[in-house]
């Protein structure tokens, strides 16, 4: 998503100062603060970007959405090289998996609508997708913070076998770190952006001297865990290492739950062997 932000910018229809501003309507779940805070909150694009990237801010991911727009995403999920642009068409803001993956089972009206769209959803075509989503839009948001947690704990099938996520491949992810760091050339926001968290935590056997640079971006859903790394050598050189998890049963989503440790530290390791200056 973040690629369509400077595509925008460069387009002259954008800039990193713009404010964006919080309403109940683009109010997203947790991970990330935005979404506690009161309608009305501003923020500009720049820190929407580095809350998105550092902390997963969901809402902030959704303001820029609702900002450059779905189709502006789609286009430049295209541009950077995706294997199959057609399983991310149309894009799903978080706010809008949120409420067709758990929002059903709250007991509301809204709650039996969403439970309607979601059925609905994995045998539409693209077009009634989209339909489905602007209907999701208007709804208010069925789950409490505390609702979203209790709901992702229960017991069920992960969502994304029903079509509903964001669908990449470990080579999809890579080229968007390559894309972004292209673009970091023009728009040296972006690396700001990215080194914010580098996803890694200290290691005496990580040599920052040889990886100066780490960009880091992460995410997780019931069912399914991704952590991606693109490390640039003091020669400016760049390794990108990618680590996907997924399971289609609740037994192997409540596994992959938990295994965020585990990524971070086969990466560093990774990286630690790939830094390591020849003996002989």
């Amino acid at each position: 998503m973040l690629a369509a932000v400077p595509d925008e910018i460069t387009a002259g229809g954008l800039s990193w100062e713009e404010t964006l501003e919080l309403t109940s309507m683009n109010r997203s779940l947790p991970s990330g603060m935005l979404q506690a805070k009161p309608d009305g909150t501003k923020i500009t694009v720049l820190q929407a970007a580095r809350q998105m990237i550092g902390i997963s801010d969901n809402t902030a991911t959704d303001l820029l959405i609702a900002r450059v727009g779905r189709e502006r995403v789609e286009r430049a999920v295209a541009n950077l090289g995706h294997s199959d642009p057609a399983a991310m068409t149309p894009f799903l803001t978080t706010r809008e998996i949120f409420q067709l993956s758990y929002g059903a089972g709250e007991g509301s009206a809204a709650s039996r609508e969403l439970q309607k769209l979601s059925l609905a959803w994995a045998g539409a075509a693209v077009d009634e997708r989209r339909g489905i989503l602007q209907r999701v839009d208007e709804l208010p948001l069925a789950l409490s913070e505390q609702g979203f947690v209790d709901r992702v704990g229960e017991p069920q099938e992960p969502p994304w076998t029903r079509g509903l996520e964001w669908f990449a491949t470990p080579a999809d992810i890579a080229a968007a770190h390559r894309g972004l760091a292209e673009r970091a050339e023009r728009q040296p926001e972006l690396t700001q952006i990215f080194l914010s968290n580098p996803g890694l935590g200290a290691s005496p056997g990580l040599d920052r001297t040889v990886w100066p640079s780490i960009a880091y971006k992460g995410g997780g859903n019931l069912g399914v865990l991704t952590g991606a790394w693109r490390a640039e050598r003091s020669d400016g050189s760049a390794v990108n290492v990618v680590l996907m998890l997924s399971g289609d049963t609740s037994e192997t989503a409540r596994e992959i739950q938990f295994a965020s440790g585990e990524l971070s530290g086969l990466s560093q390791a990774i990286l630690e062997l790939l830094g390591e200056k020849p003996t002989g």
